[in-house]
């Protein structure tokens, strides 16, 4: 700009010192303007034109995520474990004292382990099975309710004791000339523990039978018989 005499001072150019138009988009270089350089609410929607193309953002594939603190609203089912068993039978008993079913070795397959289990939660349990029952010698003198009882263990501990004639047969009149008598039920039984120990947890089935040596109990989980199954519902309290 021409002068004559003192140059001007310098002045500091605003938005109002350009007309409008004037400064157009190929006037600017790529991402030259950035959200920093707009002021609230600079630009609405009449500033955006029609039909823009929204780009899908390319996400990934997500990955599995550990809830480690994660806190699940009271009633809700924080994990389940189950256990299925038919690789052989019992042991048979012919007492009333109640104990953890077991084989001829001593192992407790008839069980299902629960880990982490939280402070106060409680667990819900489940088991389906079929329980055998034979009775030999019965005469007019016979005790008359025979058969057996189940029940749960929570390790060593019995959480739920069952009563020797729970499932029981009647010797009526020894004139009907029944010496003998087997029979078997598929039996589901259900639990729910309220006091577990805060991390791992074992569950065993438990039987019983009559106070008698003629009396003999077993869980059939062979293959001729529905296999035992036990599961553990870990419950949010």
């Amino acid at each position: 700009m021409a002068y004559v005499g003192r140059p001007p001072s310098n002045a500091t150019l605003s938005s109002a010192d350009i007309a409008d138009g004037i400064i157009v988009a190929a006037d600017l270089a790529p991402d030259s303007v950035g959200a920093s350089e707009l002021a609230d609410d600079a630009v609405d929607t009449a500033a955006i034109a029609d039909s823009v193309t929204l780009v899908t953002p390319n996400l990934g594939t997500p990955s599995a995520v550990t809830l480690t603190n994660a806190t699940f609203p009271a009633g809700h089912i924080v994990q389940i474990a189950n256990n299925t068993y038919g690789s052989g039978i019992s042991a048979t008993i012919s007492n009333n004292t109640h104990i953890r079913v077991h084989d001829g070795s001593g192992n407790h397959y008839w069980s299902c382990q629960i880990d982490n289990v939280g402070t106060s939660n409680h667990v819900f349990i489940v088991t389906t099975f079929v329980g055998v029952f034979a009775r030999s010698g019965m005469t007019s003198s016979s005790d008359k309710n025979s058969g057996g009882g189940f029940g749960l263990f929570r390790g060593t501990t019995e959480i739920t004791a069952p009563q020797h004639t729970e499932h029981y047969f009647h010797n009526i009149e020894a004139s009907h000339n029944l010496t003998n008598m087997n029979f078997a039920n598929e039996i589901t039984h259900s639990w729910l523990d309220e006091s577990p120990g805060t991390g791992t947890n074992i569950y065993s089935l438990g039987y019983v039978a009559t106070n008698t040596t003629n009396m003999a109990v077993h869980v059939g989980s062979a293959s001729n018989y529905n296999h035992f199954r036990m599961t553990l519902f870990e419950i949010q309290r």
